[in-house]
């Protein structure tokens, strides 16, 4: 027996943004989708049970306290990442800084040291 629109429940969904040409927006597009579709299974009760377990796992304490975890490690590596650079700009400005006392130092004379 052919399977038909008759056994799809999805209706299909009218196109509201035209398809970025960005992989990063496109892929924001998509999800947007896909979430706006698991609403409607969701508010015509014909949301599957792995739908409903995920949205919720989402909205867990535990994901919450993940997501935190993951800003702070953002954060930690960002500093890290800062106090590298100066630890090279201070390496620099100190190099320069003995070229520069250097040149102040007066000079050498060789003859004297002849005598």
């Amino acid at each position: 027996m052919a399977r038909g629109k008759a056994n799809n429940p999805d209706p299909p969904m009218k196109r509201r943004f035209k398809p970025s040409a960005d992989p990063a927006v496109r892929e924001s597009q998509l999800i947007s989708m896909a979430v706006d579709r698991v609403e409607d299974r969701i508010l015509r009760g014909t949301a599957s049970a792995q739908e409903l377990v995920h949205l919720m796992r989402l909205g867990s304490r535990e994901k919450q306290l993940e997501l935190e975890k993951l800003q702070l490690e953002k954060e930690l590596l960002k500093a890290k990442t800062e106090a590298i650079n100066a630890q090279k700009e201070n390496a620099t400005m100190f190099a320069e800084a003995i070229a520069a006392m250097a040149s102040y130092r007066p000079p050498i004379d060789d003859e004297e040291d002849d005598e």
